[in-house]
């Protein structure tokens, strides 16, 4: 038997750092990418995406292990982002949104935690020591998702 995607069901401790994941978040499931911080020792953590919360904040988030099985996609994923001039440009820092952010040769999740600005590298699954280096371009139009050879799958996106 064949079915798609390709897919784990796994443990959060199970998983690497860049990771994609879903996991049970309250009324429905929640995708994630595993992250570590390296000021904490590398501590294991995910950086919730949504579109579910818990807390109600409709806000992506640093969490810890959310416990209980996770679908896990690992590093097999594709991220999207747009060709449009419109969906390119400064980031307006608006809580609740999260932005990808280019150097042209990494590409970072960016999003305001309180008064902090975080950035994480999504490729290593770290977060970052401050602002990445080079010159930045930023969209909060993106897409996570699959292709299976036949379509684009989507499993978790930025803003409409």
């Amino acid at each position: 038997m064949i079915f798609k995607p390709k897919l784990t069901v796994t443990r959060f401790a199970q998983l690497s750092p860049g990771d994609l994941f879903i996991y049970n978040e309250g009324a429905g499931g929640c995708a994630a990418i595993k992250t570590a911080h390296p000021q904490d020792r590398d501590q294991p953590m995910a950086f919730s995406l949504g579109p579910t919360f818990s807390d109600k904040s409709n806000e992506p988030k640093i969490i810890g292990d959310p416990g209980g099985a996770v679908v896990s996609f690992g590093n097999d994923y594709v991220i999207r982002l747009p060709i449009s001039p419109l969906e390119w440009g400064p980031s307006d820092k608006a809580p609740g949104d999260t932005y990808m952010v280019t150097n042209g040769d990494n590409v970072f999740f960016r999003f305001l935690s309180g008064r902090s600005e975080i950035f994480i590298d999504i490729a290593a699954g770290k977060i970052c020591d401050g602002i990445p280096n080079g010159i930045l371009a930023s969209t909060k139009f993106w897409e996570i998702g699959r292709e299976d050879g036949e379509a684009f799958q989507m499993i978790v996106k930025g803003t409409q």
